[in-house]
């Protein structure tokens, strides 16, 4: 069985290995910052732990948003705008975490976590963080990983 193939896909399922690397990189001659959940990085060695990284949003609702949203929650579905700004929170939040383990001279993000808190009725503050280290693969797997990520391309 085929799944259908969308712009990024090929037939099996997968990132062509050109698009990989280009998922990971902000911009032409940086290097994407590797970012986990786990507590360590298999195949990984790491040589420096940076620090604590935060990366925070804080969001404002739209009055008129809130309004189609709870109409919408009376009938099911999915909200669509709300989903939306949340994505694009995530995103922000994400954003800063990964400049501020880059600031710190990390290479990769162990540990990493989101936390949300409403404030008041109409914010939404939004918080990634984790722990910004100094890695460098040591296995084969692991330099491949590298290896789509730009480490030593030279961007």
């Amino acid at each position: 069985m085929r799944l259908p193939r969308s712009n990024n896909y090929n037939e099996n399922g997968r990132l062509p290995s050109s698009r990989v690397a280009a998922r990971f990189r902000v911009s032409k001659g940086v290097l994407a910052v590797l970012i986990v959940t786990t507590n360590d990085l298999p195949g990984w060695e790491i040589q420096r732990v940076c620090g604590e990284v935060f990366g925070l949003t804080v969001r404002s609702r739209n009055a008129f948003a809130q309004i189609g949203a709870g109409f919408k929650s009376m009938f099911g579905g999915e909200l669509q705008g709300m989903t939306k700004n949340l994505a694009d929170s995530r995103n922000e939040a994400m954003s800063r975490l990964i400049s501020e383990a880059r600031a710190r001279g990390g290479n990769a993000i162990v540990a990493m976590r989101f936390d949300t808190t409403e404030l008041g009725d109409v914010w939404t503050e939004i918080c990634a963080y984790g722990t910004a280290v100094q890695a460098v693969p040591v296995t084969d797997a692991a330099k491949y990983t590298a290896s789509q990520l730009g480490y030593g391309t030279g961007g």
